[in-house]
């Protein structure tokens, strides 16, 4: 149940941050200067056994959810769900160095106190000299802002910590969290001076007036309630959003009005000292996720799920200016103290920042390359071919690793990306619905193949590189004859979303996964379906890879974050393979068919040995955590490609070894989560593996009915 919650507070609890913009307002007359550069820490070394990283690699490997600039105006930091926080030029955005999240060399048990799970809220101290962070680890973690050393974190609640923010003078700082209290503390010593218990209620914002004398919560039964912080008594109660739930609350700088926004989609402007409703801001589609005064009072900002920045004048409502700031839902505001700067963050991991009075400033994330979302290697190994969210399709020399082709034409995000078995063709495909086939030599646009209705978000070549086959959200796979670039055949395969497609080696089946958790296979050349793979409670398979040698088919994304292996003939269970600790994303086999490779949310790509069923290598490649989407061999097996959360690509060499220090990690996180030693990581048989045991098998599978055209 409280994991539920904390999930919940991920996606809803958003906006607390919003009260970190007091603290920014009252520091408004401090002038800004240029950013004094932070003591070394050693610098972000390429993970062991990465030889290069393909991509701009300045986004946060998952969604930004708070933004604060220093009251000094010489810093801006970023929090985000990739257990991280970032550091990073106020007059730019861009990433200086992560200052929260362990790093190689810390010690594994001492490095446990101060790493959060996901960070929700971050605030400065007025005088700018402390950083602290709400985290899921029930802790309000706490950093020195003059050198970003680790302080002690406050310990006391007794589940993850969503919000936390100083009080004016520096003194105290108040935090709130899903054990049902909010707890104000002495900022010196770390001791709990008051709590204020909601008992059976959870909490979803807090914000602290410019005086200090009330704390403001924000409540699931559709109320915000104002607090004496002085003797935690109930001062007020503003009902209002009895459609919804308020998620942001924010005081305007002078202390006149405080603003709340939440799941009806409405903005709320209170008298702060009667409570008395003053107007109803509309126009978000979806839920407001968070609020922001300017440091003036001047400007009221809004953001939330429908990706947009809206901009208000604080004393009259009337809209000033909608911004598209965001591919997904706006999670973070902070106005730079002078007011000229409002930097935003969002789902897709940018951090971007813009001029109040006009245009966007700057991109801290450089979003013009756009985040790469798929990979693959040319048939010789020489080349890697990336698609990424600006639609552009990029072919990198391996070797080089320099862009030798950047082409254009796709509207949208390019999901997937695939060579013909000759090397001289690349296809690719996204939300514009097209597949788009393209010469490796030149970049000459050869094919557009039209007829899907939805994204596309699967290509597969025929060994003979005769077929292409697509598939996608429209639930359908289409079987192209590159000849013609006609389709042949259109099978309805899936009642949801085609994530996975792979032929096998002999190009005679064509095995699919999709959102309806089965996976099938097919006679490309009829269309008929083989047979499927019927899912147990915890099968979700995402994506899919059947190895060279034709025996087996490994599945990923399952809910018990596992990667399960079955018998490609037959579909039978063959294992299912433990050790990864977020949900299984990526699968490849190696070359040879000796080695699988499996990518998860963990931040961590594993090499498993298919005879024995044991891992033989971790890859740590984002501390704590953070997604690998995809995870592919180069033909000649010498290299490893990845789809990293922060829209990069890394090339891994498989024959660099693991460090001491890797083998020792490796081995106490084995131990930590009671399992035997690596040379025992492995799973009991599941239900359908003691059938296949128990029932020997024919190798027959009984075909179905052709699909329908």
């Amino acid at each position: 149940m409280r994991r539920q919650t904390i999930r919940l507070a991920l996606s809803l609890t958003l906006a607390a941050s919003a009260l970190i913009r007091g603290t920014e307002a009252r520091a408004s007359d401090v002038p800004a200067g240029p950013l004094e550069k932070p003591k070394p820490q050693g610098g972000e070394p390429k993970p062991n056994g990465v030889i290069a990283i393909l991509g701009d690699g300045t986004r946060h490997w998952a969604a930004v959810r708070s933004l604060a600039f220093s009251p000094n105006g010489r810093a801006l930091v970023s929090a985000s769900d990739d257990g991280t926080v970032t550091l990073r030029d106020p007059g730019s955005g861009q990433a200086i160095q992560a200052i929260g999240g362990r790093k190689s060399g810390d010690d594994p048990v001492a490095a446990a106190r101060y790493v959060g799970g996901a960070y929700f809220t971050l605030a400065f101290s007025p005088d700018s000299k402390t950083l602290i962070a709400a985290s899921s680890n029930k802790n309000v973690m706490a950093w020195d802002a003059t050198d970003w050393s680790n302080r002690e974190p406050l310990t006391g609640h007794t589940d993850g910590v969503f919000a936390a923010t100083f009080f004016p003078e520096g003194k105290a700082i108040a935090s709130v969290s899903d054990d049902h209290t909010a707890r104000i503390w002495n900022a010196e010593s770390g001791k709990v001076e008051r709590t204020i218990p909601r008992p059976g209620e959870y909490l979803s914002a807090l914000a602290v007036s410019p005086d200090g004398r009330t704390v403001a919560l924000a409540a699931w039964d559709h109320t915000i309630r104002l607090y004496d912080p002085a003797n935690g008594l109930e001062k007020l109660v503003l009902a209002g959003h009895e459609k919804g739930r308020a998620l942001a609350l924010a005081f305007a700088p002078d202390g006149s009005a405080l603003t709340s926004a939440g799941t009806d989609g409405t903005i709320r402007v209170w008298d702060s000292r009667t409570g008395r409703e003053q107007r109803v801001l509309t126009g978000h589609d979806g839920s407001v996720l968070i609020v922001a005064y300017d440091p003036s009072t001047k400007i009221l900002a809004s953001a939330g799920f429908d990706g947009t920045v809206r901009l208000w004048d604080a004393s009259s409502g009337s809209p000033l200016r909608t911004i598209p700031a965001h591919s997904g839902p706006v999670l973070a505001l902070a106005f730079r103290p002078d007011g000229q700067t409002l930097a935003t963050g969002g789902t897709d991991g940018l951090v971007r920042l813009w001029d109040v009075a006009g245009e966007p400033s700057s991109d801290g994330s450089s979003d013009q390359a756009g985040a790469i979302v798929a990979v693959a290697f040319s048939p010789d190994g020489t080349a890697v071919a990336t698609g990424d969210s600006a639609g552009h399709v990029k072919l990198w020399d391996a070797k080089e690793k320099k862009v030798r082709l950047d082409l254009e034409g796709h509207e949208g995000e390019v999901a997937t990306v695939a060579f013909s078995p000759d090397g001289k063709t690349i296809a690719s495909a996204g939300a514009d619905t097209e597949v788009r086939l393209w010469d490796t030599s030149d970049g000459r646009p050869l094919a557009k193949l039209a007829g899907h209705k939805d994204t596309v978000a699967a290509l597969a070549f025929t060994p003979d590189g005769k077929t292409l086959a697509s598939a996608g959200a429209d639930k359908s796979i289409r079987l192209w004859d590159l000849a013609s670039n006609e389709a042949r055949l259109t099978l309805p395969a899936h009642t949801g979303a085609i994530t996975s497609l792979a032929f096998s080696r002999d190009g005679q089946s064509l095995a699919s996964a999709g959102k309806d958790r089965f996976v099938r296979f097919w006679d490309p050349a009829e269309g008929r379906k083989g047979f499927e793979i019927e899912p147990d409670e915890d099968d979700d398979p995402d994506l899919l890879a059947l190895s060279p040698d034709g025996a087996l088919l490994a599945t990923t994304g399952h809910r018990d974050l596992t990667v399960k292996l079955y018998d490609a003939s037959t579909g039978q269970p063959r294992k299912t393979l433990a050790g990864h600790t977020g949900r299984t994303a990526a699968v490849t086999f190696s070359p040879d068919s000796k080695t699988l490779g499996t990518s998860a949310g963990d931040g961590t790509a594993r090499l498993w040995n298919v005879s024995t069923y044991q891992t033989t290598r971790v890859y740590r490649l984002h501390r704590p955590r953070g997604e690998i989407s995809r995870l592919a061999y180069s033909p000649k097996g010498d290299r490893l490609a990845t789809v990293n959360g922060d829209g990069t690509s890394y090339l891994i060499d498989p024959a660099i070894a693991e460090t001491e220090e890797e083998k020792a990690e490796s081995e106490a996180g084995m131990k930590r989560r009671g399992n035997r030693p690596r040379t025992g990581t492995t799973t009991t048989p599941n239900e359908g593996e003691k059938k296949t045991q128990d029932k020997p098998e024919t190798g027959e599978s009984k075909p179905e009915n052709p699909a329908k055209q």
